[in-house]
């Protein structure tokens, strides 16, 4: 069994690390108990001891080239972040001033309607339209009742509308 001290762990933790280094089980279940240690929380001291095993199967010729490739593989996985591509397309950054774009135009129709400006007037919107239009970052609060918000804009301005009334 390695060297490594022992305080403190787990009766799993210890298991693994024996099977890990055991030089004669089979290199896959080794190579599975090493990524068990390296998968889970475990002491800095087991860490380092897996990724050196790990090292070692790779760097061994003798070793079959499957076992290999599992081992370096795995190595890789705990000794560098992965690298992510990036996942936000031209069109979802479309789609989010669209959302933007809509979510202002509603506010300002609404607002201009529960003033009583109706019909609205020429260019109301020609600003939001622009293909200038710059919107904020993130994306825009959603409306909980957007149909509730249209019916309370509209009694408001027919109130209006009917209070003007001769």
């Amino acid at each position: 069994m390695s060297e490594v001290k022992l305080n403190g762990t787990t009766p799993a933790i210890k298991t693994l690390l024996e099977i890990m280094t055991d030089k004669d089980a089979p290199t896959r279940k080794r190579i599975e108990a090493a990524e068990g240690l390296l998968a889970f929380e475990a002491p800095p001291e087991v860490q380092i001891e897996a990724k050196v095993c790990l090292v070692g199967i790779f760097d061994d010729k003798e070793v079959g080239i499957s076992d290999r490739m599992d081992a370096v593989l795995l190595s890789r996985k705990f000794e560098a972040r992965k690298v992510a591509t990036r996942t936000v397309s031209a069109r979802d950054e479309a789609n989010r001033i669209e959302e933007w774009r809509s979510y202002k135009l509603f506010n300002r129709k609404t607002e201009l309607i529960r003033e009583g400006i109706w019909p609205l007037p020429a260019g109301w919107d020609s600003d939001l339209r622009s293909p200038d239009f710059v919107p904020p970052k993130g994306l825009p609060p959603q409306c909980d009742d957007m149909a509730a918000s249209v019916r309370a804009g509209r009694t408001a301005a027919q109130r209006k509308a009917i209070a003007k009334r001769p």
